[in-house]
């Protein structure tokens, strides 16, 4: 398995933020049909860390795994917390009301984006095969990210080019993060 598959998987997983970004528009006057979507997003992406990233074979390592999750989240809740801090308490506001961040979900989108990528290099570089339940559950719970992220956008003002571009860069960022492969290449390399 080369590099350059990684980097492909990396692409297409967060590539999805294009189809939310089409659908920000159409579904911004209706925050109920917003509201389903992130949810089914926000379980989507659970079901692959339950299912995919937790396998039942790996369970004898729980302690490995649960130091794992435990520091994913503490993670999520610091860089959480300080986006708090620093006036982004009311960034979950869609329409990126009287102090909604943009830049907050963005930064959020790319926070999820990055480590995905990484996990999908890894299990190629350990000779694993591309899940597709996973690779389909990361997919789709991108599109969610791209619609609340263009509404949250568009509202602070940025124009449609410049989202575009904005989760293109994402996109990119996504696909180079082959250090997961890079280093699992690595380890495999030295033993």
């Amino acid at each position: 398995m080369s590099v350059w598959i990684a980097v492909l998987w990396g692409g297409f997983s967060s590539a999805s933020l294009y189809i939310g970004q089409a659908l920000a528009r159409p579904l911004e006057r209706s925050r109920r049909a917003t509201a389903l979507i992130m949810g089914f997003g926000a379980g989507t992406l659970l079901s692959a860390v339950a299912y995919q990233l937790v396998p039942e074979s790996s369970l004898d390592k729980g302690l490995d795994i649960g130091v794992g999750l435990a520091l994913g989240a503490l993670t999520y809740f610091v860089a959480d917390w300080l986006v708090d801090r620093r006036g982004g308490a009311d960034r979950q506001q869609i329409d990126g009301g009287e102090g909604g961040s943009a830049a907050a979900m963005f930064l959020g989108a790319l926070l999820d984006g990055v480590p995905e990528a990484f996990i999908l290099g890894t299990t190629l570089a350990l000779g694993g095969e591309i899940s597709v339940a996973f690779v389909a559950a990361v997919f789709v719970s991108n599109i969610p990210q791209g619609v609340a992220g263009t509404a949250s956008l568009e509202a602070a003002g940025y124009t449609g080019r410049h989202v575009f571009w904005m989760w293109t860069g994402l996109t990119v960022a996504c696909a180079l993060t082959v250090l997961g492969y890079l280093v699992a290449a690595g380890l495999v390399l030295m033993q």
